[in-house]
């Protein structure tokens, strides 16, 4: 009699761990509040840092903003039916959009003549240069698209559809890279990534290929400041250098919904971390 009582709460026991570990489960695939392989709960995280989870991209699945709410923003803004830089900038004017995007993109578009007219094999149209210097260029533009675009929010990116569309089908005719590349970030929390997780950045991604800026970035600090310096080993990274509003800074840039691999975390000090990337496909 004894024997059956032990095996039935040795059941009992074993049920409850399954029911535990689908009930996990359930709320990590909902992307509700998502758990690192470290145990520890990711809810804090950046807008822009997405745990990379396998969810069907249709509306009535995606909650917040998770993997599968970026692939239904990345298909919203494709179906833009604006090819010119002429008619970003009348949608800009509709939508009510700040005055300085539309003399932003008329100023770099006068600059991609030039650039245009001086390399020839560039494979890209003047508008296009224009586009890509304008993302480059840091101002209210420049962020505004990354707050859209890291939103989840259709209705919030709809003014820069357009725009961001022509922006990803530009960047798409570069080669892609494989490389190594460095990003720079002031972060509040040191211990947001951890080794083995997965993840997405929803907005078009800036890095470069050169070590000496991310080393002045590092550097320049009050002692108060935590940075975050990142070593990503990229498998389709655009080198927009030439067409950058800021040239020589060896710049690329990862479309959104680019997807990486934490490899290794190294805690330099209480105010520097590096974290070790490897892109995924």
């Amino acid at each position: 009699m004894a024997r059956v009582q032990f095996y039935l709460v040795g059941l009992c026991l074993l049920l409850m761990a399954i029911m535990t570990v689908n009930g996990s489960t359930t709320l990590n695939k909902r992307g509700l509040q998502p758990v690192s392989p470290t145990g520890g709960s990711s809810s804090t995280r950046s807008p822009h840092f997405i745990e990379y989870m396998n969810e069907p991209a249709s509306p009535s699945t995606c909650h917040g903003t998770t993997p599968c709410q970026i692939q239904l923003i990345i298909k919203d803004y494709q179906k833009s039916e604006v090819r010119s830089l002429d008619e970003v900038m009348k949608n800009f004017v509709k939508s009510g959009e700040p005055a300085t995007y539309d003399s932003d993109l008329r100023d770099c578009r006068e600059k991609a003549k030039t650039i245009k007219a001086k390399t020839r094999t560039i494979p890209l149209s003047v508008d296009e240069i224009a586009i890509i210097m304008c993302y480059t260029k840091a101002g209210l533009l420049h962020e505004a698209v990354n707050k859209a675009l890291r939103s989840g929010d259709t209705e919030k990116l709809a003014p820069f559809a357009g725009y961001v569309n022509l922006l990803h089908l530009a960047l798409k005719k570069l080669q892609f890279l494989k490389t190594t590349v460095y990003r720079g970030e002031e972060w509040n929390d040191p211990h947001e990534y951890a080794r083995g997780d997965k993840f997405q950045w929803a907005a078009f991604t800036s890095a470069t290929t050169s070590k000496d800026k991310i080393n002045e970035f590092i550097k320049k600090n009050d002692g108060k400041v935590k940075k975050t310096e990142f070593i990503i080993e990229a498998i389709n990274a655009r080198d927009v250098d030439i067409y950058s509003a800021e040239p020589g800074e060896k710049e690329h840039l990862f479309l959104p919904g680019a997807r990486f691999k934490v490899e290794q975390v190294e805690k330099k000090d209480n105010l520097h971390q590096i974290i070790h990337l490897t892109e995924i496909l």
